[in-house]
């Protein structure tokens, strides 16, 4: 078995949890293309078998959230599950004011991922010294906001608002949520977090874990490449690509392209002047 099932992850379970659950399910090899919080939910891709070899290429996909974002508290990981820090009355906060705001986290920033988050600082994920008390810090990052759109708009001393985010990868969205308290002059946090799409992967594809340990929703290793960067070849011509090697480059593109053969993938690689070599092959 290979390919991606993208699955609906619940709040509370941890993204290592759902694809241990699923590999015990189905007995085979798997990862994911991204984690989720434990507190959030949404699209979680979990790559089976072969397809895990593919994960390099797929971490870059821009992801879309819905978020809701409390104006009014703050707390120590910036979503509910931490501890309150701040409180202030945001009731004198109107809709024209959080509307330009949550259209001004839109563009290139860098962003300091929080201190309660996977990312590791000399081999250690920041949460677990956060969890020991010990203050540390990764490097700020590269994100870009692509899309932000206020949805819904609840006013009150501990308001509410609904945005619809789509942000490249790696972006933490509980620190935007901190960013837009920032620009209206309250402390903010996230109080929940749904993830609806990975690239081409969408909320409307996502199975359960359940369904997903008994293979449900499985998606083929080509499903996330058939509408980029690719090149059809003969049979013959995949053959040589699955045995490591190069074939005529044709018309294929430059830079990264993905092979296919009778509408199955057979290779990730790279035109190379006259040639197209694999790097990553998906065999029978």
């Amino acid at each position: 078995m290979k390919g991606f099932i993208p699955v609906l992850k619940i709040p509370g379970p941890t993204s290592h949890d759902v694809v241990a659950e699923v590999r015990r399910a189905l007995g085979v090899k798997a990862g994911h293309l991204g984690t989720l919080d434990p507190a959030a939910a949404g699209v979680l891709v979990v790559a089976l078998g072969g397809a895990t070899r593919l994960t390099p290429y797929l971490i870059e996909h821009d992801k879309c959230y819905r978020a809701v974002i409390v104006l009014g508290v703050a707390t120590d990981t910036a979503d509910a599950l931490g501890r309150v820090t701040r409180r202030q009355d945001a009731s004198g906060i109107g809709e024209a004011a959080v509307r330009a705001a949550v259209a001004g986290l839109g563009g290139e920033r860098m962003q300091v991922p929080p201190a309660a988050s996977a990312v590791k600082v000399d081999g250690e994920a920041l949460y677990k010294a956060f969890r020991r008390g010990v203050e540390r810090s990764a490097a700020a990052r590269r994100i870009v906001v692509r899309a932000s759109r206020l949805v819904r708009w609840h006013p009150g001393a501990r308001a509410e608002a609904t945005v619809d985010l789509r942000v490249s990868s790696g972006t933490y969205v509980r620190v935007l949520a901190e960013d837009l308290g920032g620009m209206l002059g309250v402390p903010a946090m996230l109080g929940a977090l749904l993830r609806v799409s990975v690239g081409p992967f969408h909320l409307a594809q996502a199975v359960t874990a359940e369904e997903a340990g008994r293979g449900e929703g499985l998606l083929p290793p080509g499903f996330p490449f058939a509408d980029g960067p690719r090149h059809d070849v003969t049979p013959l011509a995949a053959d040589h690509l699955r045995h490591g090697r190069a074939v005529a480059a044709a018309s294929s593109p430059q830079g990264l392209s993905a092979a296919f053969s009778n509408g199955d993938l057979v290779a990730i690689g790279r035109r190379d002047d006259d040639l197209w070599r694999p790097l990553t092959v998906i065999s029978d």
